[in-house]
């Protein structure tokens, strides 16, 4: 059997008298090469599965492999999304509220006035997945919540919207981009 193993604590796998039955051979053969070719094919599998957000920019390319029915249930993602966030700004005029820190500035009257294009999707900002689910399914996008819960766990995969649940256990759902990101997807890949 021949094995090549890149790792100069491999022999610590096994104790002395395993590794002794193993009876490796080994040889060093340092190339002295750039270490970036190597590094180039580092996990080709995990594309895709990175712990970081996808972007809205990601998404576009996530969304034209989609279907017809999942690309419409984003789009009402996305509206539900940006109608909630609309929602709690006009329940806190002037930035009056418990998140009047959340991207707003100073106007001359010192009150504060909140940036709509650069608030982001969150629990404090999320929706209930069932009353989404309901809605889906009035507007027959899709026939039962075993396709729903597929379809949004394509989305929850690429980092294009969480599910979690809030203080009461209630199943919450949101879009973790910034409404000026939200309204760019609708109008180039959702239109």
């Amino acid at each position: 059997m021949i094995s090549s193993i890149d790792n100069v604590n491999t022999p610590l796998l096994w104790n002395v008298s395993t590794l002794s039955d193993f009876k490796f051979c080994f040889h060093d053969i340092t190339n002295y090469e750039n270490y970036t070719s190597e590094i180039s094919f580092k996990d080709p599998l995990g594309i895709g599965k990175s712990n970081k957000f996808v972007g809205s920019n990601g998404a576009k390319y996530v969304l034209s492999s989609l279907t017809n029915n999942a690309r419409s249930l984003y789009r009402n993602l996305l509206y539900k999304q940006i109608e909630c966030i609309d929602e709690w700004i006009l329940d806190k005029p002037n930035g009056t509220g418990e998140n009047s820190n959340i991207n707003n500035k100073k106007t001359n009257g010192g009150h504060l006035e909140i940036n709509r294009n650069s608030m982001v999707g969150s629990i404090k900002l999320s929706f209930n997945l069932k009353d989404f689910y309901n809605s889906c399914l009035e507007e027959f996008i899709i026939s039962n919540e075993i396709s729903f819960r597929n379809v949004l766990g394509e989305f929850s995969e690429h980092k294009m919207c969480t599910i979690s649940k809030d203080n009461t256990g209630t199943e919450m759902i949101f879009i973790p981009f910034s409404v000026d990101e939200m309204e760019k997807l609708l109008e180039d890949e959702l239109s």
